[in-house]
């Protein structure tokens, strides 16, 4: 699985102490990755009605003869996963803020 490092760690290594701690959450992550693209291999080839994003990705990744290895597909559910947390997280944090600031929305 590809990784996206802070291109300062390498300069500022007094910054980030707790990186043994990092790449061990890092590991864990990426092994759960790795344990959900082996549960969609082993139903073999999706169906085309077959539409969830894993399915997507599975099928991208056999259709394309190798140019799509599977560490990048590895890395693309990673990132969907972050993705879609951070996403949540920002919209729920900012409905929660408007609805705390604008009088009369709480009591409604």
């Amino acid at each position: 699985m590809m990784r996206i490092a802070n291109p300062l760690r390498p300069l500022l290594p007094g910054l980030f102490k707790n990186g043994r701690k990092g790449c061990g959450a890092f590991a864990a992550f990426q092994s759960e990755m790795n344990a959900l693209l082996k549960q969609l291999e082993a139903k073999g080839t999706p169906a085309d009605d077959d539409t969830d994003i894993g399915s997507q990705l599975l099928r991208a990744m056999k259709q394309s003869g190798g140019a799509i290895s599977r560490e990048r597909v590895l890395s693309e559910i990673g990132m969907l996963f972050v993705e879609g947390f951070e996403t949540t997280g920002h919209t729920t944090s900012w409905t929660l803020f408007n609805i705390a600031t604008v009088p009369g929305v709480q009591e409604q």
